[in-house]
């Protein structure tokens, strides 16, 4: 599906879909299925705060992206998710 305006994968490079990385046919799939795909970036020794952001929301409703930091990411993840759908209705 060719959507005007969106640079996603999904509308850009379609046809070469065999040749992504497992990650952006994951994402996707996600996006495909639900609209959006939400990732969880855990706080580690590298990242020393958590963070959860959305991918898909501007393919799917033209809906800017969510990205939550500060509260653990089992907490933001499904946030995003309630936001996404919110913008459903």
């Amino acid at each position: 599906m060719e959507r005007s305006g969106c640079p996603c994968i999904l509308c850009t490079q379609s046809p070469h879909e065999a040749s992504w990385d497992q990650r952006d046919r994951t994402i996707a799939v996600s996006t495909r299925n639900y609209g959006w795909h939400v990732m969880g970036i855990a706080a580690d020794d590298e990242v020393p705060a958590g963070w959860a952001y959305s991918i898909g929301l501007w393919h799917t409703l033209r809906s800017p992206e969510i990205c939550v930091f500060g509260l653990a990411v089992d907490t933001m993840m499904p946030l995003i998710n309630e936001a996404g759908a919110a913008e459903l209705y």
